[in-house]
């Protein structure tokens, strides 16, 4: 039975309360209810469906921002964010071949952006468990921004540099694990317990279709015209992911762990220990180690073997 517009209570509360009730399972209807002048059309919701029992409750209180707001708005940043990493994917080896590079040169452009998911995933994660999330994604995208101005500003002044362009996938690699890493562990603080599961896979899903998929191809096409358009798309992008990232709530057990490098040591070798002394933890983490290896090596011999003077000979115009 859709709901009903019913007479407006004096407590905003009480009427989300009561008008909880009249929403059934498997019902969905748009429909216009002059109860609710500020939202102008009210949503009956399937109750128990992703993500809340019933987005009613969470609308008639205006000016509170719900965790259906805050996770959607979460979504598009994570979405947006790797968006942005999956430009830089082609456009980095791209850059690189048309400043001159050897294969052996574009190979290190490429894996200077693995690099620190290698060798910092562990050290990040005990920052991110330390931290406000929100402020570490929005400072993150903040960096990538004025990474990808300098590197626009070289390319328009032709000021090719490949040390510059090592150390630029350097800083975005630290971020996107910085960002990446905050996202998900911003998921628990934004949705309930059992909702978990499909918020996680919305927010995986979205960061392997944009980094992979949309990205590299998005980039790819774009290349060929001009390449400040895919550098100012991608800064687009970390603005994006940067703005739209909602506020998250402190910790008070991670804001209360000491700072003492004996103490951050600690926690490193528990987490290495905990991953090698779990034999499913160490099979996964290997699978997903070789399959990253293969991935950057596809990355960087693709564009090589590709792009003339490859054996292809494809240009970039």
């Amino acid at each position: 039975m859709p709901l009903s517009t019913a007479a407006v209570s004096p407590n905003l509360d009480q009427f989300a309360q009561s008008a909880e009730k009249w929403v059934t399972p498997r019902s969905r209807s748009w429909r216009w209810s002059p109860t609710w002048p500020v939202w102008g059309f009210s949503c009956a919701r399937t109750v128990g469906s992703w993500p809340s029992r019933s987005l009613l409750p969470r609308l008639a209180t205006p000016f509170r921002e719900s965790n259906v707001i805050k996770f959607y708005r979460l979504w598009v940043s994570a979405a947006s964010s790797n968006f942005g990493d999956g430009l830089l994917r082609v456009l980095l080896p791209l850059l690189a071949l048309a400043w001159g590079a050897s294969g052996f040169e574009v190979s290190v452009v490429v894996a200077s952006s693995y690099l620190p998911w290698l060798f910092g995933s562990l050290l990040i994660g005990v920052f991110v468990d330390r931290l406000n999330r929100s402020t570490i994604i929005r400072a993150a995208n903040a960096i990538r921004v004025l990474a990808t101005f300098a590197l626009l500003a070289v390319t328009v002044a032709d000021l090719a540099s490949i040390p510059l362009l090592v150390a630029l996938a350097l800083v975005y690699g630290v971020a996107e694990v910085a960002t990446d890493l905050s996202s998900q562990s911003a998921v628990s603080q934004v949705v309930e317990n059992e909702q978990l599961e499909s918020a996680y896979g919305r927010i995986s899903v979205s960061q392997v279709v944009a980094n992979t998929l949309v990205g590299p191809a998005v980039a790819g096409l774009l290349f060929g015209r001009t390449q400040a358009a895919v550098i100012g798309l991608i800064c687009a992008c970390y603005v994006v992911a940067g703005l739209s990232v909602p506020a998250t709530p402190d910790s008070d057990q991670d804001s209360q762990k000491p700072w003492a490098p004996r103490q951050i040591w600690r926690e490193l070798r528990i987490g290495v220990s905990a991953v090698t002394s779990h034999s499913w933890l160490r099979r996964a983490a290997l699978s997903v180690g070789v399959m990253n290896f293969a991935s950057g090596a596809n990355a960087a011999l693709l564009v090589t073997y590709a792009v003339s003077p490859g054996p292809l000979r494809l240009t970039t115009g």
